[in-house]
């Protein structure tokens, strides 16, 4: 700590950095300045955004996920400087792939320990946690976050990959269907659910007939919990449907903390 304190303010940043190179394994972190500019992400960051080169390059330079939402994001930069408070928020964005992506983020100052001068800020980005997918949906039942992890998730914050032998090909509907039923919904629920989201019909008998006649036999299974068991093994649900949640695309704000 004698050391440290004799840093300027940059030199700790740059110590602090390269530190994360070192412990930050599959987490997604970075770190960008009072320009808003980028100076560090970390592999896991990369991965779980599918990011390039944004090394000195602000949130709409680097065309980062989410760069339509910079505004509302500097919005709530203003306030973690002015506060010294985090903020936990969540964003709904396509990404490269045109798919409705759904990731939590932390936002935070960054110090120097010996002056308290503000240095930086860092964010970490999560998959979104079960309770925030219930309220987009407008789900009843709230799972587990563990349950989740284990379902969609995996071991490495969704970085784990399907494997290609076992990738099954499915349409809207079937992946609609077999999402909401790894999240242990019913039948007249999941009826319900799409019938809101596609503002269109959906009979709990259509769901019915999906389920027998297109999932069970594309994964070749004889019931609903060996779908799930087989599906939720082999990753092949990643993400909420976009179908799901189109209508639902924004920044939508947790709580500030310490």
């Amino acid at each position: 700590m004698d050391n440290i304190k004799h840093l300027t303010n940059q030199e700790y940043l740059n110590l602090y950095i390269r530190s994360l190179d070192i412990v930050s394994g599959d987490r997604a972190l970075a770190i960008a300045n009072f320009d808003n500019k980028f100076l560090y992400i970390s592999s896991g960051y990369q991965k779980l955004t599918g990011c390039g080169d944004v090394i000195g390059k602000t949130l709409i330079e680097s065309k980062h996920p989410g760069y339509h939402y910079a505004e509302e994001i500097k919005a709530i930069v203003k306030k973690v400087d002015e506060t010294g408070k985090s903020c936990s928020f969540f964003i709904i964005y396509h990404d490269w792939n045109q798919t409705n992506c759904c990731f939590q983020y932390r936002l935070s100052l960054l110090q120097h320990p010996h002056t308290q001068e503000k240095i930086g800020r860092i964010s970490e980005i999560r998959p979104v946690e079960v309770g925030q997918i219930s309220r987009i949906l407008g789900l009843t039942t709230i799972l587990s976050d563990n349950i989740f992890r284990q379902k969609f998730i995996g071991s490495n914050l969704g970085l784990d990959m399907p494997n290609p032998k076992e990738l099954v090909q499915l349409t809207t509907r079937e992946e609609e269907i077999l999402f909401l039923l790894i999240l242990g919904k019913p039948y007249k629920e999941i009826s319900e659910i799409i019938s809101t989201a596609n503002q269109t019909s959906v009979t709990p008998a259509t769901v019915a007939s999906v389920v027998k006649r297109q999932l069970l036999k594309k994964f070749d299974v004889f019931s609903v919990d060996a779908l799930v068991n087989k599906a939720t093994a082999n990753h092949s649900i990643k993400y909420i449907p976009t179908s799901l949640v189109k209508h639902k695309e924004g920044i939508f704000i947790l709580e500030y903390g310490e």
